[in-house]
């Protein structure tokens, strides 16, 4: 079994977002950085996350667009159909209905993850950043172990300092267990090879709601079965309850307060197309049989801290298996080792862990860095419509500091120019602010609530007040009007209310 040894200034174990982002502020800042990765850098984000749900979202999207495209006045014509009498003026055919070629969106999919790959890996490669491939492990001396696939070694010693960033796994539940056909995780459903008829989705996080939505647009049937008693968790109570009324105008049939007990495969109808039925119990003991020839666990993420040898070293972990760390800079229970990402105990999102691969980085270098404020992080979700929010509910906001001292606009999309023009009308945009004092939370869902976050989250995260967000001028016809419509009806000055 071949060996060799690497010195660098700062060794990373794990090339995801929090890996990836951290050695590229290390390499800006002169150091010498070895990641080390067993797969592909990138981590689940890029391949098996963020990029491909987002890609079947948009193709649901385009499809969604074609089926409308007759209300803006599009019409579809054969391209053999005959020109009318007047120049120019074709004759209209019949409409034609848009399907979905599977194999082709799978692989425009596949594509543009390679290409995104490609690019990143140059990338680093430009900034001086070594890749060594490999599983990394921690050994007696703090070193981390490349183990390759091909059965070679080498060893990254790091003079400033190790960054744990593994990343996680998906959680599994005992009543079904994935097979890689008829039941699978998060991680393998954007590579399912068919589309199926019927899907099951069980969990009813910013994964699963994404997942049913574009199945259910992609035309399967789908159900989203959930043990808690609202889809999206941790959303504002009003924005969760909209969302699952759009989820319901998609044909999702949504069951709140459930668990699924087992499953039960049938043999004649696996061999035909592959149907299980799954035994699920409400709350009130009402038990349900679903039927599904693809049922998809979204159950959340386990930290993959187990094979780090944390044990070796004495890296302290929490009883929910993360790695415990400083708030303020990341560093472990080990001087000199750092974690983050979904290893540790802090929201699950890419670009949290962007950011917290900065914080580490500007540790080890000696500096003082600004601890994140977890509290108020931006969450996107990309639903249709989508649903976006940072900072405090008005329901937490109302329990920690009194009915009374909470207000809270909110401001409907029907009535937004932009959002008539695109024919997205559906969803809100809600306010949270405190009486005499600052914006603390901006909840949206509607369209592009993804891209119209940005402002609510500096607002939030700046303390603006809410008569300092009404003073700025909002260009019109946009959707970002919204917010200065809201932050105006708060300080009882609306525009258009």
């Amino acid at each position: 079994m071949a060996s060799d040894r690497i010195e660098c200034d700062i060794a990373i174990v794990g090339g995801g977002p929090g890996g990836y982002a951290a050695a590229l502020h290390a390499s800006r800042l002169g150091l010498g950085v070895v990641v080390v990765e067993k797969e592909k850098v990138g981590g689940t984000c890029l391949h098996r996350g963020c990029v491909p749900a987002k890609h079947f979202l948009e193709t649901a999207a385009v499809l969604r667009t074609v089926k409308k495209a007759q209300s803006f006045g599009i019409e579809f014509v054969a391209p053999s159909a005959p020109t009318g009498s007047e120049v120019g003026q074709p004759r209209l055919g019949g409409s034609q209905v848009p399907t979905v070629n599977w194999s082709a969106v799978v692989a425009r999919k596949s594509s543009l993850v390679e290409r995104l790959w490609r690019g990143l890996s140059n990338l680093l490669e430009s900034a001086g950043v070594v890749i060594v491939e490999g599983e990394g492990v921690l050994d007696d001396s703090g070193s981390v172990v490349a183990h390759a696939r091909d059965g070679s070694v080498r060893i990254v010693t790091a003079r400033k300092g190790v960054i744990l960033a593994s990343g996680s796994t998906p959680r599994q539940l005992d009543a079904l267990q994935p097979d890689g056909d008829l039941v699978v995780t998060s991680d393998e459903v954007f590579d399912i090879k068919r589309l199926p008829e019927s899907v099951l989705v069980v969990g009813a996080g910013s994964v699963g709601v994404e997942v049913s939505t574009y199945l259910a647009e992609f035309g399967s049937n789908v159900t989203l079965v959930e043990a808690l008693p609202n889809v999206l968790q941790g959303a504002d109570e009003e924005v969760s309850s909209a969302l699952e009324r759009a989820l319901a105008a998609l044909g999702v049939e949504v069951i709140c307060n459930a668990r699924v007990l087992g499953l039960e495969k049938i043999p004649d109808l696996i061999r035909e197309s592959g149907f299980g039925v799954c035994h699920v119990r409400r709350s009130g003991g009402e038990e349900l049989n679903i039927k599904a020839n693809l049922i998809v666990v979204a159950v959340g993420r386990a930290p993959s801290a187990t094979r780090l040898g944390l044990e070796k070293v004495g890296v302290a972990q929490e009883p929910s298996g993360h790695v415990a760390v400083d708030p303020k800079t990341l560093q472990t229970s080990v001087r000199g080792i750092y974690a983050v990402g979904d290893l540790i105990s802090t929201p699950a999102l890419a670009h949290v862990a962007f950011a917290e691969g900065g914080v580490a980085v500007r540790a080890i270098v000696g500096e003082d860095p600004r601890p994140i404020d977890y509290r108020k992080v931006p969450w996107c979700v990309y639903t249709h419509p989508e649903v976006a929010f940072c900072g405090m509910t008005e329901a937490a906001a109302k329990t920690a500091y009194g009915e009374d001292s909470v207000r809270v606009s909110k401001v409907n999309f029907a009535g937004n120019a932009r959002a008539a023009i695109l024919g997205e009308r559906r969803g809100m945009l809600k306010l949270v602010a405190l009486a005499d004092g600052p914006v603390v939370g901006v909840h949206i869902i509607g369209p592009w609530a993804s891209e119209l976050l940005s402002p609510g989250y500096l607002s939030t995260n700046w303390e603006a007040f809410p008569e300092e967000v009404a003073a700025y001028i909002q260009p019109h016809p946009t959707l970002s009007e919204i917010l200065g419509e809201a932050a105006m009806a708060l300080v009882g000055r609306p525009l258009h209310g």
